[in-house]
Formats: structure tokens, sequence, C-alpha cells
């Protein structure tokens, strides 16, 4: 009995062993087909290059950079990663004018992957988005098109809807009079 579990253990880490390797080899290849390793440095010195990196700061020490350089590797690592979905959250905040600028058409390039950004920038939000999810009175609002496209069919509405309210207002207070001259 002993025998036969001493077996089963070293059969079941033997598997486990195979197991682990195939996983391991699957990713490694993966990664391999998908990171084209010399391509990268390439891919993220023009993307370093575009959000205002000099060729001495991107040669330099990550430790000297300060907050908002710091902020804009991370925006260049994100962006130099393949991925389906890309999440920016306020990219453009530590970002000058020519980098915004540089941000926007290459989000706007970007055919492989679904971009959502959280954004203030209205200029950045207006220039690349194409469908809005609004967060109003804890509900998402979906909309086609960009942020003042959105605020002008919002006011549009909004207009539209304080015209009726108007118009009802009017034919209720002609019923109420009507009635009372009735009575």
């Amino acid at each position: 009995m002993k025998a036969a579990t001493d077996l089963l253990a070293s059969i079941q880490t033997s598997l486990e062993l195979v197991r682990t390797t195939t996983i391991y080899s699957f990713v490694v290849c993966n990664l391999s087909g998908q990171m084209n390793a010399a391509a990268a440095e390439a891919k993220a010195r023009v993307v370093l290059r575009g959000l205002g990196f000099s060729p001495a700061n991107i040669d330099g020490p990550l430790k000297d950079l300060s907050g908002g350089w710091k902020t804009r590797c991370e925006i260049a690592c994100a962006l130099c990663q393949p991925a389906d979905l890309l999440l920016l959250d306020e990219p453009t905040n530590f970002l000058d004018l020519p980098s915004i600028i540089w941000l926007q058409k290459y989000v706007e390039k970007l055919t492989d992957a679904t971009v959502v950004i959280v954004t203030h920038d209205r200029d950045f939000a207006d220039a690349i988005c194409e469908e809005l999810l609004v967060l109003r009175n804890q509900q998402i609002e979906p909309f086609k098109g960009n942020l003042s496209t959105y605020e002008r069919e919002r006011h549009k509405k909004a207009r539209w809807m304080e015209t009726m309210k108007a118009a009802q207002d009017k034919q209720k207070a002609h019923m109420q009079s009507t009635i009372a001259g009735n009575i």
C-alpha cells in the first residue's frame, strides 16, 4: 500500500511538473509572439519622444524624474503594451500642449484596442471621443458622439422639455379657467 501511494505521489508530481512547464511554455510563446523585442525599444523611444522626453531623459535614470515626468513614463508604458482595452485616467494632466496633441493623434490611430478615457480636458475629449458613457444620477447614459455634441443635444432636450412644460401649464390653466367658468 505504501509503495502504491508513493508511486501515485511521484506520478502526480511529474504530471504537475509537465502541466506547469506546458503553461509556462505557452505563456513564453505567446509573449514572444506579441512582443517583438527588436521593435519594442524603438516603439518605446517614439512614444517617449512624443510625450516630450528629451533623448537625455530617455536614457537617464527614472529616479531623477519629477512626479509629472514619472506619470508620463507610466502613460508611455501603457501605450507600449499590446492591449484589447486601454484605460487612461486623466492622461493629459501632466502633459504640455505638444504632448497632448501627439497623444491625441496616437490614440486616434489605435485600431486594435478599445480606449476608455476619463478626462476633464474638453478639447481632448472632443477630438478623440466617438462614444460617451456619462455618469449622471448614479446611472450610466451612453451617447454616440463627442462631448460638445452631447452637451448641445442635452441643452436642446432641456429647452424642448421647458417648452413642453410651458405648453402643458398653459393648457392646464385654460382647462381650469374653463371649469371655473362653468361652475
